[in-house]
């Protein structure tokens, strides 16, 4: 009901309840007003940090990008001088690889000026005349690989090639003119006109034949010395050619050296132009942004990616020739790699085939020495087990395909005796009493009794079975067999004649041995034992006395000795061995020096037959050819 009170004076109502209304109505209206400058404030304040905001955005991005297209303009310039940099690396390289063509230039014009080429001939390769001549020549030539197969290479030598006849005659060896004595002077019978006609006809005759030696002389030595200059001026013509060649190197050096010179100051210029374009664009970026700077930073910015572009046309196309240069060099030696691995592959397999053969055949040696000792061996080895004769039958008729009755008459079948297991324990205990019975001093008799006298002892069960028992337990109670427990302490100080059958079943749990025989002297006195219980309880304490000092002694100098044995044994077999080989040596030296003697004697019988056959030729006789 209150509230519907109150909400009638807002509809204009006249009752008691407005007069409330009415007077709070002026504070209401300030509050609204308060809260409507408040608003007013707020959104202006709002609007405020969003202006400072947008400024401090926008200022933020402009120097962002003003970073960044300092950054760019940095890379371009860095990348300008990287460029710049390599140029001149490639300056100094074509520098002095144009240094090295000069100097292998010079040192061909040396060398052909040596040999007798003419300077003449040296500075036509300076003209383009003379170059496209000795060109022409160079394909008319056969002396020049490539050359045409008509024509000869024409160079003038310094020391000529030419010689006259009358030179060829004053050479030593030319046939002379000077007639005999006896030609000279008729020294017969002057009334004799036949002899005089005769001598006369001689001289004539002599000095024809003279002539015509002379006349082939000159003919011959022409010859060759025309075939001498031939090759002279073919040597020559190679040397110039070699100048021609170091003259063309110089000539594209010098040209690499001005084209990456050229390519420098074009590179040089570019930077200065990149250094100008950014410090222009730069002076306009900080001006008012207009329509007209606008479109001056946009074709400042073409400019700078036309200055800075690296990738043109004629560099793609120089990489690209490089790079098929490279692939087929590449490919040329993967194949000479392939074709020498593919030898070294079929060089190899012939030695592994050598050596396999060469292993086969001395496999094949060592199974023949192997078989030979093995059959020595087996010759040796005989008589054997039956046991082993039988397997051995068996093998054999195995592999003959018989049956093995035809090799042998059977053994009979072995039959199971009664308490086999004790029988191998007594077996066992007789074969402990041999080894250790005069180190454990057992009574006497029982270190080399038989197993029916032991069986007889046990069976007896008196005072020598006793002291058996205690002859084996003195070494089961050391501290090596026995241990260092307080038990075993108390068991060798109580061990006496009364109680040593105690100490013996204690010692014998503690090790866990004896099995039955254990149990029985527990349960009943030694005496009352059974036959196969006392053959067990001194099997078990046979078997604890072997870790006793004494014993252990004993087996370790048992090692020793065998170890000696065996080291005396390998010592024999190789002094035989040793000695062996000294005899088979002895005797290859014999065969070694008779097959010398053999082949010295095959030597010189060879060369007496020699000697003979040159001498029966020197007289003149017929002699078989060998």
């Amino acid at each position: 009901g209150g509230g519907g009170a109150k909400r009638k004076p807002a509809g204009g109502g006249g009752d008691d309840d407005a007069v409330p209304a009415k007077k709070h109505a002026p504070s209401t209206t300030s509050q609204a007003q308060d809260l409507a400058d408040k608003l007013t404030a707020a959104a202006d304040t709002s609007r405020a940090a969003t202006e400072r905001a947008g400024k401090a955005a926008a200022e933020a991005a402009e120097r962002t990008a003003a970073k960044v297209e300092e950054r760019m303009h940095a890379a371009m310039a860095r990348g300008n001088d990287e460029r710049l940099k390599k140029a001149e690396k490639q300056l100094v390289a074509e520098r002095a690889n144009m240094e090295r063509a000069r100097g292998a230039k010079e040192a061909a014009e040396a060398k052909a000026l040596a040999a007798g080429v003419t300077p003449v001939d040296l500075a036509k390769l300076d003209t383009t005349a003379g170059k496209k001549a000795f060109q022409a020549k160079a394909a008319a030539s056969p002396g020049v690989k490539g050359g045409a197969s008509g024509g000869r290479p024409t160079v003038t030598l310094a020391t000529g090639g030419q010689k006259s006849a009358a030179d060829i005659l004053r050479e030593p060896e030319c046939p002379t003119e000077v007639l005999p004595q006896d030609m000279l002077t008729y020294t017969g019978d002057p009334s004799d006109r036949h002899k005089l006609m005769a001598w006369k006809k001689e001289v004539e005759s002599f000095k024809e034949r003279v002539g015509r030696d002379r006349d082939k002389y000159v003919l011959k030595r022409r010859k060759e010395v025309r075939e001498a200059a031939v090759k002279e001026g073919v040597a020559a013509f190679k040397l110039i050619a070699e100048v021609g060649k170091h003259i063309e190197a110089v000539e594209r050096a010098e040209a690499g050296v001005i084209k990456v010179e050229q390519f420098l100051a074009s590179l040089e210029e570019k930077r200065e132009q990149l250094k100008e374009t950014i410090v222009y664009k730069a002076a306009l970026a900080k001006e008012r942004v207009e329509a007209k700077n606008a479109m001056a930073i946009v074709a400042l910015e073409d400019k700078l990616a036309k200055l800075s572009d690296r990738k043109i046309d004629e560099a793609n196309a120089a990489v690209e020739r490089d790079r098929v240069k490279e692939a087929a060099k590449l490919g040329r030696e993967a194949t000479r790699q392939a074709e020498k691995a593919e030898r070294d592959r079929i060089k190899e397999q012939d030695k592994a085939d050598r050596a396999a053969a060469r292993e086969a055949e001395r496999l094949g040696r060592e199974k023949v020495k192997e078989d030979e000792r093995l059959a020595k061996e087996r010759e040796a080895k005989y008589p054997i087990d039956d046991t082993l004769l039988a397997a051995e039958f068996e093998a054999e008729a195995a592999a003959a395909g018989v049956p093995v009755a035809s090799l042998y008459t059977p053994l009979p079948e072995p039959t199971p005796m009664e308490d086999g297991a004790l029988v191998a324990e007594e077996a066992a205990l007789l074969d402990f009493l041999h080894v250790f019975g005069a180190t454990l001093e057992v009574p006497k008799g029982l270190g080399s009794c038989s197993a029916k006298d032991l069986r007889a002892v046990i069976l007896g069960c008196g005072p020598k079975l006793g002291a058996l028992y205690r002859a084996l337990l003195a070494p089961s109670l050391e501290v090596s067999a026995s241990g260092k427990g307080h038990n075993a302490a108390r068991w060798r100080r109580v061990n006496a004649d009364a109680t040593w059958p105690e100490v013996v079943r204690r010692v014998l749990e503690r090790k866990k041995a004896g099995a039955a025989g254990a149990a029985a002297l527990g349960a009943r006195a030694w005496q009352r034992l059974s036959p196969g219980e006392h053959t067990l309880a001194l099997r078990g304490l046979a078997d604890v006395a072997l870790n006793s000092d004494g014993l252990r002694s004993v087996i370790e100098g048992r090692l020793e000795a065998a170890g000696e044995l065996r080291t005396a044994r390998i010592e024999e077999r190789n002094a035989d061995a040793a000695s062996r080989r000294a005899t088979e040596h002895k005797a290859k030296e014999k065969r070694k020096a008779f097959r010398e003697k053999e082949a010295a004697r095959r030597r010189a019988e060879k060369e007496a037959k020699r000697v003979a056959r040159e001498a029966a030729l020197a007289a003149g006789k017929e002699v078989e050819e060998e």
